[in-house]
């Protein structure tokens, strides 16, 4: 009641000091004038919101409030046309303190939800718009059971609460690539948006820096001077994987044979699983860029189309195809087109070979596929760089008509003989697709009629070799460390050190049967010279994603679709952030979330921490502790080294390396036996270039 009576007192106040006398000077005459304006607001507003309590009309309630506006703006606008005002231009100012005081007095006197004015302890926040709410946007309209209150707080409320480290696609921390979970994804240059660690965003342009700079392709501030990359300027960066010229390129804090990792080498997945590690990345492998800016030595990079490099050079993402209703829109899966299907147009080195002895055997062809845009920054004076380049591994089963005992078996079929480049000058070899005598089992393999006994003949697959073979001069033949350089048995535990070791890589000639495709593990390369390195927390967990590991949890993963027989036999709890669609096995989406902005089944959801989950996926977890086969890994470190000089012809050597996450695929035999979702690494040497133009 003090404080309506002090309000009150403070209105008449104000009409009073300003009635003016007869006589007195313009600028008194002003100040009358912008005083009747200004009480004439007050008395308009307090009587429709009277009007209101007597008899509710909403839509009357607004156009009152409208028209007591439009007077108020109309005074003030005659009171300045007459001049001598010592102040304009303010009716915004005092119209604001005006409906300040008014809707205090409202609030107290009269409370009703829907008036757009919170009333004090008895609403939250009245309006969809209601800065006053913690959440705005979203606060209960009138009819619902709880009106004038704040929806449940949590993930998808658009307000950043708690441990979110974002809300909404437009928040501030990371506008528009917040993750559905309220987690901002890991910094990337060149995306866009300045994120911790950069120091301007987006390249090419100011973005942030001073006078007579520039953001560069690493995101820092650079001098805004003419490129200093050679004659012409460079309009393209590539680099191409080739045979190691080192055995190992990193280390773990492990006892051997785990203490190195090898060069060339793509270790994946946890301290469990069965899988053998490294697996070997084929040479030859192209990637071009194309160069957005050049400033001095400073080179920003950004992906090439199919039409531009070729689909086993190019590095954009998957795209929309014709069909859908939004054509060359970024996309993972066909979901992601409405009425067309995701397409891949850039494809990465040759299909890639997994064999896994253990019981059960498994045997996987991966075909790796860029997954987004890929981008990146270079330094052509001393040749380091970075790339940005997510993949997609596509895992398919090996067919069970060939025996994994027998000598020179391949999960992926080879392009084998010919001569590189020529067009069906090879034949394919294993796999699914690889040539073999006619009339049915045993499948023989052949190169030609005379490998298959009479009356049968060779079904030639003819391909053409899109890489070469490369040859190290000693390695351990299988066990623990498989492809690990060597000089004796005894560095080979459970296997044996053998000379000429032999990868031969795969041909997309030879394509692995689509029929077969069992799961897709995402990929997210992020190469350096420089150096790049994991550790584990405490509970040996190098990455995180939300879990079930509560006592008696399932430990599925979130995200999992859990695409069971029957909905009976569901053996993953429902997710609060997560929907599949159809929602077959699993809840409508959360309540108050936007189901287009609700992650899909088959993508696992990311976290740092537990606070980044959600029950019943509260835990943030990899499958197991530790690194690649050995629980007790705890570091892993690389060292890249930049290329020298690139502004000289031809190509550079240098080593680029990637410490990073893989997240699982939901296909259990592949995940356990791979023991993903968990760390992974990889060292790439490579020749890098800066063609001018062309190939």
């Amino acid at each position: 009641m003090v404080r309506t009576l002090a309000v009150a007192m403070s209105l008449g106040a104000l009409l009073i000091a300003g009635t003016a006398q007869a006589g007195v000077p313009g600028d008194a005459l002003c100040k009358e004038k912008k005083a009747k304006a200004t009480g004439k607001k007050a008395s308009d507003l307090l009587k429709a919101f009277g009007k209101n309590v007597k008899t509710p009309d909403p839509a009357k309630l607004v156009a009152d409030v409208s028209k007591a506006e439009s007077k108020f703006t109309k005074g003030f606008v005659k009171a300045e046309e007459k001049g001598a005002c010592v102040t304009s231009e303010d009716s915004g100012a005092i119209e604001a303190k005006v409906n300040a005081l008014v809707y205090d007095l409202v609030a107290n006197i009269a409370p009703s939800c829907g008036d757009h004015i919170q009333a004090g302890t008895d609403e939250e926040c009245d309006g969809t718009d209601d800065g006053a709410c913690t959440c705005p946007g979203s606060c209960l309209p009138p009819g619902d059971e709880n009106e004038c209150t704040c929806p449940p707080l949590g993930c998808g409320n658009d307000c950043r609460e708690g441990a979110e480290q974002c809300d909404g696609t437009d928040a501030a921390e990371c506008p528009g690539i917040c993750l559905p979970n309220c987690v901002c994804p890991a910094p990337v240059c060149g995306n866009g948006v300045k994120e911790e660690g950069e120091e301007c965003e987006p390249r090419c342009e100011q973005g942030g820096c001073g006078d007579g700079e520039i953001c560069g392709g690493f995101c820092e501030c650079v001098p805004d001077v003419p490129c200093d990359c050679g004659s012409p300027d460079p309009t393209m960066y590539k680099f191409t994987t080739k045979s190691p010229t080192q055995a190992m390129c990193g280390i773990t804090d492990a006892d051997p044979p785990l203490d190195e990792l090898a060069c060339m080498g793509l270790y994946l997945g946890g301290g469990g699983g069965s899988m053998p590690v490294p697996n070997m990345i084929p040479d030859e492998a192209t990637v071009k860029y194309n160069v957005s800016c050049c400033q001095g030595t400073d080179l920003a990079i950004t992906a090439t189309t199919q039409a531009e490099a070729g689909m086993l050079n190019c590095s954009q993402g998957k795209r929309c195809g014709a069909t859908s209703e939004n054509p060359g829109a970024p996309c993972r899966r066909d979901r992601n087109c409405p009425g067309g299907t995701c397409e891949n147009r850039c494809l990465f080195a040759a299909p890639l070979e997994v064999l896994d002895r253990g019981l059960p055997v498994i045997s996987v062809c991966t075909r790796i596929e860029v997954l987004e845009d890929s981008l990146g920054g270079v330094n052509c004076e001393t040749g380091d760089s970075f790339t940005h380049l997510p993949l997609d591994a596509r895992l398919f089963l090996s067919p069970s008509d060939m025996s994994l005992s027998t000598p020179g078996y391949q999960a992926c079929p080879i392009c084998f003989g010919g001569t590189l480049g020529v067009p069906n000058s090879g034949h394919c070899e294993g796999g699914a697709n690889g040539s073999r005598c006619t009339g049915g089992p045993p499948a023989i393999k052949c190169g030609d009629d005379s490998d298959c006994p009479p009356p049968r003949t060779c079904d030639l697959h003819p391909c053409t070799p899109q890489s070469t073979s490369y040859d190290v001069e000693n390695c351990c033949a299988g066990g623990l460390n498989p492809a690990k350089r060597c000089s004796a048995d005894s560095e080979c535990p459970g296997s044996t050190c053998v000379s000429g070791c032999t990868q031969y890589p795969t041909s997309h000639d030879c394509p692995p049967n689509p029929l077969l495709e069992v799961g897709v593990i995402p990929i997210s390369f992020a190469l350096t010279t420089e150096t790049s390195s994991k550790t584990a927390n405490a509970d040996g967990d190098f990455c995180g994603w939300c879990r079930d590991v509560a006592p008696g949890g399932t430990l599925c993963f979130e995200g999992d679709p859990d695409t069971a027989p029957s909905p009976g036999a569901k053996s993953c709890p429902d997710s609060a952030t997560v929907a599949c669609r159809p929602a077959t096995y699993h809840s409508d989406p959360p309540v108050g979330g936007n189901p287009a902005d609700i992650l899909e089944c088959d993508d696992p959801v990311p976290c740092s921490t537990d606070a980044d989950c959600s029950a019943p996926y509260e835990t943030c977890q990899q499958r197991n502790p530790g690194a690649f086969r050995n629980g007790t890994i705890r570091n892993i470190s690389y060292e890249g080294e930049g290329a020298g000089d690139l502004r000289t012809p031809g190509s550079h050597r240098g080593t680029t390396v990637s410490a990073f996450c893989v997240g699982p695929s939901f296909n259990p035999e592949a995940d356990l036996s791979g023991d993903v979702g968990g760390p992974a690494s990889v060292a790439l040497e490579v020749d890098m270039q800066l063609p001018t133009s062309g190939p």
